[in-house]
């Protein structure tokens, strides 16, 4: 289902140039894989926001809370993006998400004299960079703004590592992992794996090998995988190896860690989409000041589903090092014993990333 558009109630189609342009960066949000699940619909008043769960179901995502989260990041950009029309927005959320085929979230919009938000020419620009960084100067300073802006409501709040013990690094390097652990993780990956610049601009999603920061006698075991899935198992081992060692060249390339947490007493819905909002802000500060980033959600995603007791048998089985992990990570952020750390992305100065390994995005229709 791509991105699309509903005929409001009683009139012909309406198609704001307005809400249609906000909508065009807001695709560019982050997404699981760049699965892009979001669909809007504008009823001439509204903007509603559904979760396509076709796209975003994942065998380490069973009940939809990373989702949760990256709505955050959508709400942002819509946010981010509507300054540019001098418009102020105000989002509700669905209660019963993600349990519910109903909107995930409604967006109103009001016009009002507003300086527009900067951050709003870094939209298009942002992008997931796999590859090594170049070290860089802690952005201690810009994460202290954004949380120093942040609404008072706002439960959420950035944090940041500058240096990284043995023990933080091999937490991180055991949970990405995770990943080729899982029985059938691996395999719904690379179904988002696109083999080819031609098959990325025919998808219009997912995320390209050379992103992947595969060497290229790995390129064909990634054919080999897509088109033989039972192949995996006997190569599995080696599939491991090689994502540690590059797990652990990219976290010692970095600059920081960024972690947003939430309060552990609250309405975790609430905070989690809050999380991602401004999680969204400090990725796309990042881009603005020329360093790259990517999420390391598996080090902190399961400590939410923890806490949401939507643990499954494989994470159940994970539990002392979820349990292991939040500690280490509550250590090397700082964190109060009341704060939940939910999200990491490490960033750190990079070029621009190629041509080729940038991913797509699906059309409004």
């Amino acid at each position: 289902m791509r991105p699309k558009w509903i005929t409001p109630k009683g009139g012909a189609a309406f198609l704001p140039c307005q809400i249609k342009s906000i909508l065009e960066k807001a695709v560019f949000s982050p997404s699981g894989d760049n699965c892009q699940p979001w669909v809007f619909k504008w009823d001439g008043d509204v903007l509603h926001i559904y979760n396509d769960e076709s796209r975003s179901r994942h065998p380490l995502d069973p009940h939809g809370i990373t989702s949760i989260v990256t709505l955050g990041c959508v709400i942002e950009s819509i946010t981010i993006a509507a300054t540019d029309y001098n418009l102020k927005t105000n989002y509700t959320l669905n209660h019963q998400l993600p349990a519910t085929t109903e909107s995930w979230a409604e967006i109103r919009f009001l016009k009002e004299e507003i300086v527009p938000d900067e951050l709003s020419q870094y939209i298009l620009k942002r992008t997931t960079d796999r590859r090594s960084y170049h070290g860089g100067k802690s952005p201690i300073n810009i994460i202290d703004d954004i949380n120093s802006q942040r609404n008072e409501g706002n439960k959420a709040r950035l944090h940041i590592a500058s240096s990284f013990s043995d023990e933080l690094v091999r937490y991180i390097v055991d949970s990405e992992g995770l990943l080729v652990d899982h029985s059938n993780a691996l395999v719904e990956v690379l179904k988002w794996v696109r083999v080819s610049i031609k098959s990325a601009r025919n998808t219009g999603d997912g995320m390209s090998w050379r992103n992947m920061q595969v060497k290229y006698w790995e390129y064909p075991l990634i054919i080999l995988f897509k088109n033989f899935p039972w192949t995996i198992n006997l190569f599995r081992p080696l599939f491991k190896s090689q994502l540690r060692i590059r797990a652990k060249k990219q976290l010692l390339s970095s600059a920081a860690l960024i972690c947003v947490s939430i309060p552990k007493n609250g309405n975790s819905i609430e905070n989690a989409v809050e999380a991602g909002r401004l999680m969204m802000r400090a990725w796309l500060s990042m881009t603005k000041i020329g360093y790259g980033s990517q999420p390391l959600t598996f080090s902190s995603m399961p400590i939410l589903y923890k806490y949401q007791n939507v643990l499954d048998d494989f994470f159940k089985r994970k539990i002392e090092h979820i349990t292991k992990g939040e500690d280490i990570l509550q250590s090397a952020f700082s964190l109060s014993e009341e704060r939940l750390p939910i999200w990491v992305i490490r960033t750190g100065f990079s070029t621009e990333l190629p041509e080729n390994e940038r991913t797509f995005r699906r059309h409004l229709t």
